[in-house]
This record gives structure tokens, C-alpha cells and sequence, in this order.
């Protein structure tokens, strides 16, 4: 398509190049405008449609990939929003940003497995493992306190047993709860550390007990 301009077909059904290529964009929210012509509700103000009625130059061709891989990256964060999970349930409300999503792909690759992990939302705690185990909820273990319940946000932000490593609580709670930079400076890295910490202790003891 990029060497040769083509028409477009009077049928494109499921199994041809054509056909896969259109239902890949149209579940990424491409929409198509005219023939090899599609355009995104959420990128549109960037003056940006994919367009292949004429042969592409490499400056044009880097920027679709680029749109391309941001629409990816947005409707996967759609996907995990509404995805019902608990810890998709605790950010709720929080808005895509692409400035942010690029802090948080460069801070995660410098992260031990800990810290990936509670980035990439596999957080735990002593109530989940209760839950799992189909027993009881018991009193957190880790503090002084025998009302509190051993959840994400209290082991992380309330727990005694945790406060060494712990910095100011964040408001965002996209960070809070995932370790997801806001600013990309000391703070953020701090908290990010703070929560592998946590969960890296949290397992540490579950599985020295097991």
C-alpha cells in the first residue's frame, strides 16, 4: 500500500489484509472517514489522521506509528478502567495522560520486580490472601492496632509495621495505589519504592510461613 496507491475494494470480509486491518483499527477507536482514511476521537485535535490514499513520507510514517501506539496504549488503560478488578475499582476516576503515561513506561523500566509489579497493578495484601484462602479477614499482624484490616491501603499508607520506608501519603490515587509517577522527580520514585517494599515484605513473610 505504501509503494503502490490501490482502490479501495468493494469488499474487504474477515480473513483479508484489508478486513483485519480495519476491525485492528476500529477497536483501537479509529474511525473511517473515506477510503484509507481513518481518524481518532481522542487525537483528532492533534490535526492527525491515518491516510493512505498517497504514499507516506518517513517523517509522516514515524507519526502514525506513533499515533498508532497511542491509541494502543489508551484504549488498554480504557480496558483495565472498566476491567472490574479491584485495583482498577481504587483509581477510578483517574484520566489518561500521555505526558504521564510516558513517565510511567520510563520509571518501570527501571524497577526491581516489586516494583513493576504493583505498577502493572498486581498489588497484595494479608486480607486478599484471607479472601483467597476462603478464611476470615483477620486483624493485621503488622501494627498495634487490632481493629485495623491488613488491606492494600492501610499496609501501604496506615501500618505501623511500614512507616520506615514510607513518604508523604500522595492525592493522586493512581500513585497512590499503583505507584504511577506524577512529576518525575525524587518524590515519585519514592513512593514507587515505598509500595515494592510493602509488597515485597508482604510476600517475603507469606511465603517463609507457607
Amino acid at each position: 500500500m505504501r509503494r503502490r496507491a490501490r482502490p479501495w475494494p468493494q469488499r474487504s470480509p474477515q480473513g483479508t489484509w484489508l478486513g483485519t486491518v480495519r476491525s485492528w483499527l476500529a477497536s483501537l477507536g479509529w474511525s473511517e472517514q473515506r477510503p484509507w482514511q481513518w481518524q481518532h476521537p481522542n487525537l483528532g485535535a492533534r490535526g492527525f489522521q491515518i491516510s493512505w490514499a498517497s504514499q507516506l513520507s518517513e517523517p509522516d510514517l514515524q507519526r502514525e506509528k506513533h499515533e498508532l501506539r497511542e491509541s494502543w496504549r489508551r484504549q488498554l488503560f480504557s480496558d483495565f478502567m472498566a476491567s472490574g478488578r479491584r485495583d482498577a475499582a481504587a483509581v477510578q476516576g483517574a484520566a489518561y495522560s500521555e505526558s504521564r503515561m510516558t513517565l510511567a513506561r520510563n520509571t518501570f523500566r527501571e524497577l526491581d520486580t516489586h516494583g513493576r509489579a504493583v505498577m502493572a497493578g498486581a498489588v497484595v495484601s494479608d486480607a486478599r490472601f484471607n479472601v483467597m484462602c476462603h478464611e476470615d479477614i483477620q486483624p493485621c499482624t503488622w501494627c498495634d492496632d487490632p481493629a485495623a484490616v491488613p488491606d492494600w491501603d492501610h499496609l501501604a499508607w496506615s501500618c505501623s509495621g511500614f512507616q520506615s520506608t514510607r513518604p508523604p501519603v500522595p492525592s493522586d490515587n493512581l500513585q497512590k495505589v499503583m505507584g504511577w509517577p506524577v512529576n518525575g522527580n525524587e518524590n515519585d520514585l519514592a513512593v514507587v519504592a515505598h509500595l515494592a517494599s510493602v509488597r515485597s515484605k508482604l510476600l517475603d513473610r507469606r511465603y517463609r510461613s507457607a
